[in-house]
């Protein structure tokens, strides 16, 4: 091939020496852009759960009082006269899962066939005194004597309380509460009445 031949197929054309440059850069830019390098990852995930607690009062044990009451049998009178009087233990216990502050008052209604009237009449000659103690075989009478942790009274029957905020119980612990019941000299014959003490548990803040 001779040196104007070589020339003629270089230069074939004008500016086609530039469209060979172009093309060839395009293959370069082209083989850039399908490279990627390889990224390592990891994931991990955070699970939260969410339940409530619960508060469930009861008493001597596992007697809810709820729906009906529980009946504390070892207060009870029968066949009474003035100047008796009757001494018995309550264990409230906290079942629940939550701390709680529990108060109480007390309902007055009639026995059997009696009416209200009559039950009320017996009450306002009840005397009803509340102190804690360290455990039932403590409660007796001479846990009132001279009590180291007053409750309520002594005071009538149907005022019954132990006021809010009421008695701090913790999680899973029990208490004992001593209840004592005089019966008064103005007491009616023949009466009867029910006292319903009513407890109310609250969470603890």
């Amino acid at each position: 091939m001779s040196v104007t031949e070589h020339a003629h197929k270089n230069h074939a054309g004008p500016g086609g020496g530039r469209v060979r440059s172009f093309l060839a850069l395009g293959a370069v830019l082209g083989i850039g852009t399908a490279v990627t390098l390889a990224q390592f990852t990891d994931s991990g995930d955070v699970v939260a759960e969410f339940s409530t607690g619960s508060v469930d009062i009861a008493f001597d044990g596992d007697n809810e009082g709820n729906p009906e009451p529980y009946v504390f049998t070892s207060l009870s009178l029968d066949n009474a006269g003035p100047g008796d009087t009757v001494v018995a233990p309550l264990e409230v216990n906290n079942n629940g899962s939550l701390d709680f502050d529990y108060a109480m008052d007390t309902e007055v209604g009639p026995l059997g066939d009696g009416d209200q009237a009559e039950a009320d009449a017996l009450a306002a000659a009840l005397e009803l005194t509340i102190v804690g103690v360290g455990s039932a075989a403590a409660c007796d009478e001479a846990a009132f004597d001279a009590p180291g942790d007053p409750v309520f009274g002594p005071a009538a029957l149907p005022g019954g309380e132990i006021a809010e905020p009421g008695r701090f119980l913790a999680e899973g612990d029990s208490e004992v509460l001593c209840f004592r019941v005089d019966v008064g000299e103005a007491a009616p014959q023949g009466a009867g009445a029910t006292a319903v003490f009513g407890f109310l548990a609250t969470q603890s803040s």
